[in-house]
């Protein structure tokens, strides 16, 4: 994992981690030790980092649907 952010006004966990083969093993951590709460409150985004900020942003927002 390299970074995790909760946001302040929309409701999204984002994880960003180094390797794209752990998106799905962090995904399914946080979604067996999140509560039913927390889960039903916030969107989770796990995506993988990049040292590039405009690939960070891309990376970051290719799951997020938010309209």
């Amino acid at each position: 994992m390299q970074s995790t952010q909760i946001g302040d006004t929309d409701p999204i966990i984002s994880v960003s981690v180094y390797d794209d083969g752990d998106i799905t093993e962090v995904e399914n951590y946080l979604e067996s030790n999140l509560s039913e709460g927390d889960l039903d409150n916030y969107k989770l985004n796990v995506y993988q980092y990049s040292s590039d900020p405009l690939g960070f942003r891309d990376n970051e927002r290719e799951n997020l649907d938010l309209d």
